[in-house]
């Protein structure tokens, strides 16, 4: 969905249908990490894996689904519409590291619970505006308005790094 709407923020509902989008502000970085030993395989294995994993994915969600909905409803959206991020971050995180997405995604790197608990105090970092493991994986991103500092964090855990901008708007194309 990211490009056909507004907001370098976009909370998915059901059916991939947006129900939130959010302008960040342009001064914030992402930074990337991908672990440098990581052999990316075919696309078709890992979705065949991710598939033959799909029961964790299932099991967290029936588990903290309501927990994560409400929290989504009653303090996420209400912090991003002032422009706080930080419950948006505590819900990822939460989700993430706490709830076992990591753990559910770590078919993909098994050394991804590794690094994600290296990544913990990330959680209470000022500097770090949102943490999170991307998609399933392996790759981990921080969006922040140090990327210099979270860069520099993410190459002692020896992953190569890419830092970027958010785009709050649709695609554009350029002739």
């Amino acid at each position: 969905v990211c490009g056909h709407f507004e907001g370098g923020l976009i909370i998915l509902a059901g059916q991939a249908t947006p129900i939130y989008t959010a302008k960040l502000p342009y001064d914030l970085k992402v930074v990337i990490g991908i672990p440098s030993d990581f052999e990316h395989p075919d696309s078709q294995q890992l979705m065949q894996a991710e598939v033959d994993n799909i029961g964790g994915f299932k099991n967290t969600g029936e588990q903290y689904g309501k927990e994560i909905a409400y929290r989504l409803i009653h303090s996420v959206m209400p912090a991003l519409a002032e422009g706080n991020l930080k419950p948006c971050k505590d819900l990822i995180f939460d989700y993430r590291w706490d709830m076992g997405s990591i753990k559910n995604c770590s078919f993909v790197y098994p050394k991804m619970l590794d690094i994600a608990e290296k990544m913990r105090p990330m959680k209470d970092d000022q500097d770090v505006e949102i943490v999170a493991l991307s998609s399933v994986g392996p790759g981990f991103f921080a969006v922040t308005a140090k990327p210099e500092k979270v860069e520099a964090q993410f190459k002692k855990l020896d992953l190569t790094t890419h830092i970027t901008t958010i785009h709050n708007g649709k695609y554009l194309v350029k002739e």
